[in-house]
């Protein structure tokens, strides 16, 4: 299916870490914090063990880190280490897409398992709205500090789908992932299913289905 065939509107959807860059943004964040002493180093481990078992679960488990943090703060630190950190490593290909599809007049969304206020500096390097990424959001108690878990629908696996379909009624064509989080998102495309370094459960079930693979030359 060619994307210029369609028009009146129309959405792409991509997930975030493996597939807008290398690596986990989610996990660096959170090691940047613990490294000054603002994260509490302890529940490292435990998070791991946790995440090695079941990436869903993990993206749930990071949430704990942000317990009894003010969002304020928060958002400070976010800010802090999107500035100070060695930046991401982007993905040049899919940068490159991501970039044709806005300047066709598609709506781009960020779908992602990270939290959302970790996210939201991509405004500043893609064009995204901040309503258009969605992701983990963090639950806050009644004195304004993060309770450690989420307060919406988890953006892993079918919560993808159910926060992007309740976000954009109308037809998405194209839609990327990585990792099996990934594949219910996927499925709701109505053109490219995009398979970007999958993982091995991704890559078995793009290449069964015939959906594209990319994966990112080395060197």
């Amino acid at each position: 299916m060619r994307l210029r065939s369609r028009t009146g509107p129309r959405a792409a959807a991509f997930d975030a870490d493996g597939v807008l860059w290398h690596g986990d943004v989610s996990e660096d964040f959170t090691r940047w914090m613990i490294d000054r002493g603002w994260f509490d180093g302890a529940l490292w481990a435990p998070y791991e063990t946790v995440n090695r078992r079941d990436p869903a679960a993990g993206c749930v488990e990071i949430l704990r880190f942000y317990r009894g943090h003010e969002l304020a703060e928060l958002r400070a630190r976010v800010a802090e280490f999107w500035r100070r950190a060695a930046p991401r490593r982007w993905k040049a290909a899919v940068i490159a897409t991501f970039r044709w599809l806005a300047e066709h007049d598609f709506s781009l969304f960020v779908v992602s398992g990270t939290p959302r206020l970790v996210l939201e500096p991509l405004v500043q390097y893609l064009p995204v709205d901040v309503d258009h990424i969605l992701a983990l959001e963090l639950a806050f108690d009644r004195q304004g500090r993060a309770t450690g878990g989420p307060s919406d629908v988890v953006t892993c696996g079918p919560g993808k789908a159910t926060r992007l379909r309740a976000a954009w009624p109308g037809p998405v064509l194209l839609a990327a992932g990585n990792s099996v989080l990934d594949i219910e998102m996927l499925q709701l495309s109505e053109g490219w299913r995009w398979a970007v370094d999958p993982d091995p459960q991704l890559r078995a079930l793009a290449t069964r289905s015939g959906w594209p693979i990319y994966d990112t030359p080395h060197g």
